[in-house]
């Protein structure tokens, strides 16, 4: 009697270790799913900083910026190593080194004050395993539009400083050649004299 009472407590043991260890597997997979999409999360984040960032830095062409976005773009994908991407803004194109055209595609439009002046597509150079039949994840879908609207605004913001600077271009053109004399000055100190005041 002591010794199945004895083999009964080890089966039990046994069968409460082998409980731990799967809950303990169950709560390692929950833990790195959340990791992976805490990471994912941060590689989104790092990308629209990034677009920002040289969106502001003065002289960068909207086709430097678009070429970079590109590249940023892919690498936030779940499977950047199967993806590629192009662009297109006001008939010129951008693409990734390894663009390749493919049928799963996800695209959005570039638009800058409501105006249609380009669409960003990314694809995939087979189906990935999503589930649902479709070849791009939600949060790829959401992440492509974020990035065309900061690209919209990034956009819209150099549109606009070109203008200004091309409006007081024109206003100090005007003011040279104004007849009448004009001087500026800002605090006492002299900025500016036109041709008529000398």
């Amino acid at each position: 009697m002591v010794g199945a009472l004895t083999i009964s407590g080890h089966i039990q043991q046994d069968t409460e270790v082998l409980k731990l260890k799967q809950a303990y597997k169950e709560l390692q997979d929950k833990l790195d799913s959340k990791i992976n999409r805490l990471d994912q999360r941060v590689r989104e984040l790092s990308c629209l900083y990034s677009i920002a960032d040289l969106g502001e830095q003065p002289g960068v062409s909207h086709q430097e910026v678009l070429q970079k976005a590109i590249d940023y773009i892919i690498s936030t994908l779940h499977y950047p190593d199967m993806a590629c991407g192009r662009a297109f803004y006001e008939g010129q194109e951008f693409q990734t080194k390894n663009f390749q055209q493919t049928q799963w595609k996800h695209s959005c439009e570039i638009i800058v004050y409501g105006r249609r002046v380009g669409v960003v597509e990314i694809f995939y150079f087979e189906k990935m395993g999503h589930g649902g039949g479709e070849p791009f994840i939600h949060y790829e879908k959401n992440l492509l539009s974020a990035i065309t609207r900061q690209l919209s605004r990034v956009f819209e913001r150099k549109e606009t400083e070109a203008a200004l600077k091309e409006r007081e271009e024109q206003h100090r053109r005007l003011i040279e050649l104004s007849p009448e004399a004009t001087i500026i000055h800002r605090r006492g100190k002299i900025i500016f004299v036109n041709n008529a005041s000398v």
